[in-house]
């Protein structure tokens, strides 16, 4: 007590211990998230002061930069009330520069804020008043952000407190709601917390990488809950005219599109376009009211200015707007939109070819007339624009196979597989069609594989004569060099023309022989198995081996070959008929009517295939009494060498 010249509650002004500041005589219970002025105002009224101005004049105490958030303020009254002044500097809005504000980490508008009174949650002023009936009732810093509309603690919306008086008592909360009694309270389902999350983070974490964190905190929560009222309460519906509970749900609609981005955004829109009644879809201001008034309201700050470019072109690539027309902040050029007509006749591209384009890219989902005066029938010149583009470098398949030196059946091999894919199908008496950037495309793959030699070898050959002799297809021979298996040269240095490209005779021929590593032939598995073919496909078809099928082989059709471990693994854990009962009929017939009498049946592969059976069946009965002859030809079987000894 000797450092304590007055008490703090008493005209303390010189009250100081080790160079600190004295806290108050009776201490006040700590609030999460509580500002400082609701602190302040707590704690005078908690030691007998009649007033938050009353305390702030005992203890020098600025009220107005107390009220501003201003540091020397702030950490005076955490040193009052015992608080860390780290965490009530950061739940306390603070005066940053003209006309902003600092909440948390994230940089607020002034206009954003409810600084008279702002709003409180009718269940955390219960709950507070619970653990203290006079002075329990607290006001979190976040209530004063008037877009945040509800508690996310209690999942309940916030209510306005209503309060009068100047600038220095209006911040005067625990006088206020001392006399405040709730009303009905209001309950928020999780799925319309999507907004009040967001900006909380912000607040709390402060911007992270997502594009909506480009955008200032208030142009966030004012589109998001405009774009809302749009989707939520139709074209009409206005955000200032929504009660709480309405405004939350508006923000949860609007932010579960906006988070996504521009393509999320210009996609409800579409949908909103695209839905509207036929009287509607001229007017642009009337489907999408909201929005486009409150950009319009928003025309002075520049804050906006990316999403008013973002509605604006919008509005331009899907609305007729005439020219000279003012349009969210800027005058109108030439409209945007033709009808397939008109770009038809300024393309020389034929209507049929420019409405299938028009198709393709998802533009146009139903006939259009030849004119100007059906609004619906418009499309945007830039779309229409990439379509003629597009059109023009469209070419029928005849003239393709003229330009590239191909026969018929290779360009439909090179079709069906993918490498050449056609731009349009046939289909609605329309010819199919190629695009040029897919021609060059694959012509530049096949060059990025060729190796330029001014002398060929005589083992160099055309690819269709190497197709020829080698019974293959020249499809086979352009996708074994694709995929870096085969090479191709060329006397050119770019080659284009599938009769400028050459292949080695010999590398084909040993291409066509190749087996994959770790496989076998079907012939090379039966051998090794000592069974027939038949057997090895029926074991494949059956799944008890894999396989797979090698194309264009030299007999011009399909070749299997069989997983050598798939094999090992076969043989482990069965035996063929003929290793136990040796190579007299009498004696396989015999051995096999004995397992059948005791329950042991083979493999069901067919009438073809060989006879095999469980291993652990066959030694289960030659461990039985009289299983003795079964006994030995298992051991003379054990003798002879196996695969997985290496001996392939």
């Amino acid at each position: 007590m000797e450092n304590i010249s007055k008490s703090p509650a008493r005209g303390g002004r010189d009250a100081v211990v080790h160079g600190c500041r004295a806290p108050l005589p009776i201490a006040t219970r700590l609030a999460d998230g509580e500002a400082a002025t609701s602190r302040a105002s707590r704690a005078a009224q908690n030691n007998g002061y009649a007033s938050l101005q009353a305390l702030c004049s005992d203890q020098r105490i600025h009220v107005l930069k107390l009220c501003n958030g201003r540091d020397a303020e702030i950490r005076h009254i955490a040193e009052l009330t015992g608080v860390a002044f780290d965490t009530l500097r950061f739940n306390t809005p603070r005066l940053d520069q003209q006309g902003w504000f600092r909440l948390g980490a994230e940089r607020i508008k002034a206009t954003a804020f409810t600084r008279s009174g702002g709003q409180v949650c009718p269940a955390c002023v219960l709950e507070g008043r619970t653990d203290d009936a006079r002075n329990g009732a607290f006001q979190k810093g976040i209530w004063q952000v008037s877009s945040l509309h509800c508690c996310l603690k209690h999942k309940v919306a916030l209510v306005p407190l209503e309060v009068s008086g100047n600038s220095k008592s209006v911040h005067d909360f625990a006088q206020h709601v001392k006399s405040w009694v709730p009303g009905e309270i209001t309950e928020v389902a999780d799925e319309d917390l999507g907004l009040a999350v967001y900006l909380t983070d912000r607040i709390r974490l402060g911007r992270g990488q997502a594009w909506l964190d480009g955008f200032e905190f208030h142009v966030v929560s004012s589109f998001v809950e405009a774009l809302g009222t749009l989707l939520k309460f139709g074209s009409k519906a206005r955000p200032h005219l929504l009660s709480a509970p309405e405004l939350i749900k508006a923000g949860a609609a609007g932010y579960a599109v906006a988070r996504h981005g521009p393509d999320a955004i210009r996609n409800a829109l579409d949908t909103i376009r695209t839905s509207a009644p036929k009287s509607q879809k001229p007017d642009y201001s009337k489907i999408y009211g909201p929005v486009i008034a409150e950009l319009r309201a928003r025309r002075n700050d520049p804050d906006f200015d990316v999403l008013r470019h973002l509605i604006r072109e919008y509005v331009l690539d899907y609305f007729y707007v005439p020219e000279g027309t003012s349009l969210l902040g800027e005058t109108c050029g030439a409209p945007r939109l033709l009808t397939v007509g008109v770009a038809s006749k300024r393309s020389g591209i034929p209507i049929s070819t420019l409405t299938r384009q028009l198709k393709r890219d998802g533009e146009l989902t139903s006939e259009m007339k030849n004119g100007l005066s059906d609004r619906a029938m418009l499309v945007s010149a830039t779309v229409m624009d990439a379509a003629i583009g597009e059109a023009e470098k469209l070419t029928s398949l005849k003239i393709a196979r003229e330009v590239l030196g191909c026969d018929r059946y290779t360009m439909e091999r090179l079709i069906e597989s993918g490498m050449m894919p056609l731009h349009f199908p046939a289909g609605e008496g329309s010819l199919p069609m190629l695009h040029s950037d897919e021609i060059l495309n694959f012509v530049s793959r096949l060059q990025a594989v060729t190796e330029v030699r001014s002398d060929l070898g005589a083992d160099d050959l055309l690819l269709a004569e190497v197709a020829r002799q080698c019974h293959c297809t020249m499809h086979w021979l352009l996708l074994t060099a694709l995929s870096g298996n085969l090479r191709l040269v060329s006397k050119l240095k770019e080659p284009f023309r599938l009769t400028e490209f050459y292949v080695s005779l010999s590398e084909v021929r040993d291409q066509l022989e190749l087996v994959p590593e770790g496989h076998v032939t079907v012939a090379q598995a039966a051998k090794l198995l000592g069974c027939n073919v038949a057997t090895i496909h029926a074991l494949a078809e059956g799944g008890f081996v894999g396989s797979q099928f090698q194309d264009a082989r030299l007999s011009n059709r399909k070749r299997r070959v069989v997983s050598l471990a798939d094999l090992e693994a076969f043989e482990r854990d069965y035996i063929l008929l003929r290793a136990l009962s040796g190579t007299r009929r009498a004696d396989f017939e015999a051995l096999q009517l004995q397992l059948s009498e005791q329950g042991v049946e083979p493999l069901q592969l067919g009438e073809t295939a060989r006879k095999f059976f469980k291993r652990v069946e066959i030694e289960r009965l030659a461990y039985r009494p009289g299983g003795h002859a079964l006994a030995r030809l298992l051991a003379a079987d054990e003798m002879h060498p196996r695969l997985s000894d290496g001996v392939f």
